[in-house]
């Protein structure tokens, strides 16, 4: 475990951000009058015009249906390269996880989407927080984690640095894709952001993926490296 105390504060301050959020746009604060001035003043791009691929684009960074293939991909080839089952197990846990928790939010917070030409909490909708900016954080940070895993030789490029870079301009082009798209409100975005930050924090905190490291070291060291490695 390496859930310490400064973690756990993280963990704690983004759940609050989220609480708060949630309670803004529920009472009509001044975050949700930004959500409506923000609607009233853009237009979104025609449906297959060059500007509607650009935000397009950038919000498949947050498709679950994008993501998941990849990730499921590393990590059987990481399970076989470690011989190990717990590859497998962590990523089964992580998208049950989102799969359980944030479409139970939206069911239970029901708020419309801008496209529908009002805003409106526990009215029906399931655009609240975003599903793509909480998966372009904890999807793709475990879909670069599972690919260091599975091929140890990128680590010289992906770092630890690099991938929490490629995690971060991931969720905001996801965010910021869906909202250009008309298809979810700026605090839509914001809540999937600090969601998924804790999520995938929590993760982190847990050690889900120092195991699988520590096993692929200990293969090495003993001469057992994965095919392709020098031991």
């Amino acid at each position: 475990m390496s859930f310490g105390r400064g973690r756990a504060w993280a963990c704690a301050g983004l759940f609050a951000g989220t609480v708060a959020i949630t309670v803004d746009v529920t009472v009509r604060g001044p975050l949700e009058r930004l959500d409506l001035l923000l609607s009233q003043q853009w237009f979104p791009p025609p449906a297959h015009s060059a500007a509607w691929w650009f935000w397009w684009l950038l919000a498949q960074v947050g498709n679950e249906y994008v993501l998941i293939p990849p990730l499921g991909a590393c990590c059987l080839i990481a399970a076989a390269r470690l011989r190990s089952v717990r590859p497998i197990v962590v990523t089964f846990c992580i998208c049950a996880t989102l799969a359980l928790v944030i479409p139970g939010i939206k069911i239970v917070t029901g708020r419309t989407a801008p496209r529908s030409g009002y805003d409106a909490m526990f009215a029906g909708g399931a655009e609240y927080p975003s599903g793509h900016a909480v998966n372009a954080i904890v999807i793709w940070g475990a879909a670069l984690e599972m690919l260091v895993l599975a091929f140890p030789v990128v680590e010289r490029w992906l770092t630890v640095r690099v991938r929490r870079v490629l995690v971060v301009v991931g969720s905001a082009a996801a965010g910021i894709g869906m909202v250009g798209l008309n298809y979810h409100w700026l605090t839509d975005a914001l809540a999937g952001w600090l969601l998924g930050a804790m999520f995938f924090l929590i993760f982190l905190g847990l050690d889900v993926f120092a195991p699988l490291a520590a096993r692929r070291a200990a293969m090495g060291s003993a001469g057992h490296a994965p095919v392709g490695e020098h031991p």
